[in-house]
């Protein structure tokens, strides 16, 4: 059969060795990139659950605030009204910051003013604001974890 000396079998062993170190270190390192994205990834993922609970529950209380005030344009409620919008324009992009402010706007005129295009201009924002926050809570689905 084969015959080797032993230089030939020393040589053998210890490239067996070397490729089974660098296998080894390999190994290792894979193992940490992918505990290390594993980790990233969970931290978005809970960030991101933390914040669509954020900006849902401001968005639940200020159609609240804005049904209170419609019924009862009080001073209380008008400051209700107020904190609440200010709390939901945080959770939000430029358009739809602007939608839920015109929709508290439209909130306040209709309290002055009941006529015809004040409550068809109110039905507009209204669902202008509703849009726009769906899309808000929306947008965390297509959420990247980078």
């Amino acid at each position: 059969m084969f015959s080797f000396d032993s230089q030939t079998i020393a040589a053998i062993t210890s490239i067996t060795a070397l490729v089974s170190c660098l296998a080894a270190l390999l190994n290792v390192i894979i193992t940490w990139l992918a505990a290390r994205f594993n980790s990233h990834a969970a931290y978005r993922l809970e960030a991101s659950k933390l914040y669509f609970s954020a900006q849902s529950d401001a968005f639940a209380k200020f159609m609240a605030a804005a049904a209170a005030f419609r019924a009862d344009p009080s001073a209380e409620n008008s400051l209700l009204l107020n904190s609440a919008l200010s709390c939901a324009v945080l959770y939000c992009t430029e358009p739809s910051r602007e939608a839920l402010s015109l929709y508290g706007q439209a909130l306040v005129e209709l309290a002055h003013d009941r006529s015809d295009p004040s409550v068809t201009r109110l039905t507009h924002a209204q669902v202008s604001a509703q849009i726009a926050m769906q899309q808000e809570l929306s947008a965390l689905r297509t959420i990247k974890l980078k």
